[in-house]
């Protein structure tokens, strides 16, 4: 009877934490149609960068998270919206970051740099940018 009252509890908890992994991997699997990229996804060298345009001025902004963040294009969104009715904006996300892939590259400031230039110039094909701001 002590044995009983010993694994029952066990066993159910058990069935429970088996039956919540098979439906959290369920529910991934449907969340992942939900979320497609709203930029274009450009191949620099043997990965893809998330890259978002919206606007059509004369100028454009190119806005980079600086830190560690999981959504850049979001996270912006609240600057980019006041600023897309006269230029054109630009939210890179970098490897690694929402939309774009993991790398195994050097995350060092000449790989970052050379990825996003490489990832501006891919992009749409028409992108322009020059003189750089960072705040």
């Amino acid at each position: 009877m002590a044995i009983i009252l010993i694994v029952t509890p066990f066993v159910l908890i058990s069935c429970f934490i088996i039956v919540s992994w098979i439906n959290h991997h369920i529910q991934l699997s449907k969340e992942d149609n939900m979320f497609i990229p709203k930029g274009e996804l450009v191949k620099v060298d043997e990965h893809y960068i998330h890259v978002y345009t919206e606007g059509d001025g004369e100028d454009t902004l190119v806005f980079m998270s600086g830190g560690r963040t999981s959504s850049p294009m979001l996270d912006f969104k609240s600057l980019y919206s006041l600023l897309k009715d006269q230029d054109r904006i630009v939210v890179i996300e970098k490897a690694g970051y929402r939309f774009s892939d993991i790398t195994e590259s050097d995350r060092d400031m000449d790989t970052i740099l050379s990825e996003t230039r490489e990832a501006l110039s891919s992009a749409n094909n028409w992108l322009r940018y020059g003189n750089t701001c960072s705040i």
